[in-house]
């Protein structure tokens, strides 16, 4: 298995904080609001854990073993479904490391809600998950686009036939995205 230059550090230091509290501030499902269903209840949960396992989340995701990531890709596949607003900026990067690392679960759980896995495809690589604030993440998202774009070529030829064409997809939407720095 090829290994890819994953930018784990992204929002490490700066950014990540900031923007996990903001959205999760303005999460019209956080926990500062009274859950009224099964559904509100179960996201409020996973967006708890998310904001305090953000770190640990995204070294997990570099792991070769399947299995031990595969409740937070699960997990993050939930939260993505059941994303409002500024939540979804955090975690498009993680699912592009879940992919890069493990295609085939991440690819399985983002495709068992299609239109949301096209949302994400047309809106997000455009959108926060290809935009940089700075030079220097300008090349660290270079680095993500270019190693998502390889994980992905890699695993298409082998691909399960029911994801070859969200991989074919995503392979497509990520060489014809651009990054852009915004001010």
């Amino acid at each position: 298995m090829k290994h890819y230059a994953i930018c784990s550090n992204r929002f490490s230091f700066s950014i990540a904080p900031l923007f996990l509290v903001l959205g999760l501030s303005f999460s019209a499902n956080s926990l500062a609001t009274t859950p009224t269903n099964s559904v509100e209840i179960r996201t409020a949960i996973n967006l708890s854990w998310f904001s305090g396992n953000y770190q640990h989340i995204e070294t997990s995701l570099l792991t070769q073993d399947t299995d031990s990531v595969l409740p937070l890709i699960n997990t993050l596949g939930e939260i993505w479904l059941q994303r409002d607003g500024a939540i979804s900026g955090e975690v498009s990067p993680l699912l592009a490391q879940a992919i890069i690392m493990h295609p085939e679960v991440t690819l399985a759980v983002l495709s068992s809600h299609p239109n949301s896995y096209q949302k994400w495809v047309e809106r997000e690589l455009n959108g926060m998950l290809f935009t940089a604030q700075t030079d220097k993440e300008k090349l660290e998202l270079e680095m993500l686009q270019g190693s998502l774009a390889g994980a992905l070529a890699d695993y298409i030829p082998t691909a399960n036939t029911q994801l070859k064409p969200y991989a074919q997809s995503l392979l497509t939407a990520v060489e014809a995205s651009n990054i852009r720095i915004v001010d």
